[in-house]
């Protein structure tokens, strides 16, 4: 690894045995984190397979430059872009300082477990870096008694997820999309509730819902709303005071004999199979 120029504030905190794993069975292992504050013109260049573990950047101020697979990824403010173990890169600055923290995780899995979030390879929006959950990372680092790693774990997984909890739409889709949320939810006994009454009831064009709908949860409504009856169904079979035409119509079927056919097909068992 090659750096020019001094890195104007940093800090780091890494595993102590950098070539052994820890002591416990974990999907992939804490390795370290940093926050690191770079002056103008500061440049950092990793050579292939010199870093054999995942490294994973959250921008929070100025716009550092890093170049990997031939292309060039701008990390804005609230954007991440990750290198996957032996991924050459480098990391130009700009004209102005540049802000931003880093996480690290190896073990044989560390990139499945890192492709498997579906993240693209080139820089994306992600929102306000998660300071907290880096913070405790750092600190569990610190401490690394077996409740520690697990907990490491856990904030690997949670700055992951959080990387993909925002979008650069405005905030008037993500409002929408709890709108959609709610109404489901809450309307979830009428049998008339489908994509053409929620679009009606929000005021939207079903193309619009729909596109919403399976941007941001991955899935179609129907198959949302589906699933949200299963579960309320299978919750109140639960209770032998109730009829199967009673836990029927309270899941949102019009129809008992179509309301078992449903959960025979979604579950391989009858309905008097789940009393």
């Amino acid at each position: 690894m090659k750096a020019e120029n001094t890195v104007f504030r940093s800090t780091c905190c890494f595993r102590p045995e950098l070539k052994q794993y820890p002591k416990i069975d974990l999907p992939v292992y804490p390795r370290s984190t940093g926050h690191f504050i770079r002056m103008p013109g500061n440049r950092e260049e990793v050579k292939g397979g010199e870093k054999n573990f995942v490294q994973l950047f959250w921008g929070i101020r100025g716009t550092p430059v890093f170049e990997k697979n031939g292309m060039r990824h701008v990390l804005f403010p609230g954007y991440v872009i990750y290198c996957l173990p032996g991924e050459p890169y480098r990391i130009r600055n700009r004209l102005e300082e540049c802000e931003y923290r880093w996480i690290a995780f190896d073990g044989p899995r560390a990139a499945d477990f890192m492709r498997s979030f579906g993240y693209p390879e080139n820089a994306f929006h992600a929102g306000p870096c998660p300071h907290r959950n880096f913070i405790n990372f750092e600190e569990h680092l610190l401490v690394r008694t077996p409740s520690s790693w697990r907990q490491m774990f856990c904030e690997i997984c949670n700055i992951l997820a959080a990387a993909g909890g925002s979008t650069e739409e405005s905030s008037s889709e993500n409002r929408k999309l709890q709108e959609i949320l709610f109404l489901c939810k809450s309307r979830l006994s009428d049998p008339g509730l489908n994509i053409k009454t929620l679009a009606g009831e929000l005021k939207l064009d079903r193309t619009t819902l729909l596109r919403i709908f399976r941007r941001k949860m991955n899935i179609s409504p129907s198959h949302y709303l589906n699933m949200l009856r299963l579960q309320r169904a299978l919750s109140l079979l639960q209770n032998p005071r109730l009829t199967l035409v009673e836990v029927a119509e309270l899941s949102g079927f019009r129809d008992s004999n179509y309301f078992c056919r449903f959960i025979r097909k979604n579950t391989g068992k009858r309905p008097s199979q789940w009393r």
